[in-house]
């Protein structure tokens, strides 16, 4: 790409921009597959022609803020937005400089950007738009205790907002984790909506006939919370009115008859690099209740407690998984070792009055058909040791993990990380 490829005053009348913008984007870890931290979001709703057009075009959409430095806006439909074109940007990404001819790490100011764009990859670039500042944007919080109760289309989300937070409007989306084929990195958008209130904090699947039809019961999707500062507070919340928007991310399965109520859920998943962590936010634990959190079981996972964070008292395990029989082991400091075995599945296992900083879980049965590829729910309660905030987290496992033999001495560590390993025994 030279300069010479954008002299045209002009689009070709072949295409057409609209609903184009540009925010400030803090993105929690999450399992759409999009970058987490704080970015700058540019893109349009609504280019066309497009690859998914009729007839479909080549057309490429390219983005500056400075007339040297650009970068690629990548086609990027969703089922609510079918002709969007979008990029998210940080610092150190790389952008093509069309002095030196060559891709370099470029730090974006919060000055808007200039978009060109051709339908034929032969043609010259020319100016579609041009998209407005974020100066004075600031950086959003995410919100904390996701929780959910009913079961079906009575299924109800419940957040809080729990640091200071600028924000005057509310969206919620509903992802689906069935990823798109092409060059598409991310989830598709099955459901949008906003709210033009800031202090919303609900949301039930069977308020909304369109999004109940969309979702089965048998996979999983992943429901974003967006807080959102508009640049115009007398206007509707679209794209183009936002100027700064935090994103929690939280996955999901339509809850079975009969689950606990108020289960909490953890935001993240599969992360950009591929890697698989699932993060607790819950503001307030107490020796007096069991919390309910929800991990979906795969071949197993490990969790660890935040700094600070107080230890686990007791556990209380699921029933109707197989024989509803668990093996318990607890770490030694350098291995893990049997504890109890055949603990039946809700009955409370007290560990100790201090509690413990990890334990793993054993005795899944593979013919309880947890499957990976298809997974149910496993939720499990946690009593812990003294009041505090629990910002845990839990990673995954895909490699079966084999319960060790009986040791001679049992010995607990007192600091550390909590995790445990929910895993499926041989059948």
């Amino acid at each position: 790409m030279s300069l010479c490829l954008l002299q045209a005053s002009t689009a070709d009348a072949a295409i057409t921009v609209s609903d184009s913008y540009h925010f400030l984007d803090n993105r929690s870890d999450n399992s759409v597959r999009i970058f987490a931290g704080v970015r700058q979001t540019i893109g349009a709703l609504n280019v066309t022609p497009n690859p998914g057009s009729t007839p479909s075009a080549a057309t490429q959409i390219i983005a500056t803020q400075d007339g040297v430095h650009y970068t690629s806006l990548v086609y990027d439909p969703v089922t609510v937005a079918p002709n969007q074109y979008a990029r998210s940007v940080g610092d150190g990404m790389l952008f093509f400089n069309a002095e030196l001819g060559e891709n370099v790490p470029y730090n974006p100011s919060t000055a808007g950007w200039s978009l060109f764009g051709r339908s034929d990859p032969t043609d010259a670039y020319a100016a579609v738009g041009t998209l407005p500042s974020i100066e004075g944007a600031t950086v959003l919080p995410f919100v904390s205790n996701m929780r959910v109760s009913g079961s079906g289309e009575d299924m109800t989300f419940n957040w809080g907002v729990y640091e200071d937070s600028s924000h005057d409007s509310v969206r919620v989306q509903i992802w689906s984790l069935d990823y798109k084929p092409g060059d598409s990195i991310s989830g598709d958008i099955l459901f949008s909506r906003s709210f033009m209130a800031p202090d919303v904090s609900s949301f039930r699947i069977g308020d909304y006939a369109d999004l109940g039809t969309l979702l089965s019961g048998d996979k999983m999707y992943s429901v974003e919370v967006s807080l959102i500062d508009r640049r115009d507070e007398s206007a509707p919340v679209s794209n183009a009115n936002i100027l700064s928007r935090s994103r929690s991310f939280f996955d999901f399965m339509l809850l079975p008859e009969g689950a606990p109520d108020g289960v909490y859920l953890p935001s993240g998943g599969i992360d950009p690099t591929g890697d698989t962590v699932f993060k607790f936010t819950i503001e307030r634990v107490t020796p007096d209740e069991i919390i309910f959190i929800d991990p979906l079981v795969a071949v197993g996972y490990d969790y660890a407690i935040g700094a600070g964070d107080p230890l686990i008292r007791a556990v209380l395990l699921p029933t109707g998984i197989g024989d509803s029989l668990y093996d318990i082991e607890l770490w030694d400091g350098s291995a893990w070792v049997p504890f109890k075995t055949n603990i039946l599945g809700g009955e409370e296992l007290v560990f100790d009055d201090d509690g413990v900083d990890r334990f793993r879980v054993l005795g899944i049965e593979t013919t309880a058909g947890l499957d990976p590829a298809n997974p149910l729910a496993f939720i499990t309660g946690l009593r812990f040791a003294e009041e505090g905030r629990f910002t845990g987290t839990m990673t995954p496992l895909t490699e079966f993990v084999a319960p060790v033999p009986e040791p001679g001495v049992l010995v607990l560590i007192a600091a550390g990380l909590l995790g445990w390993c929910l895993t499926r025994r041989a059948s």
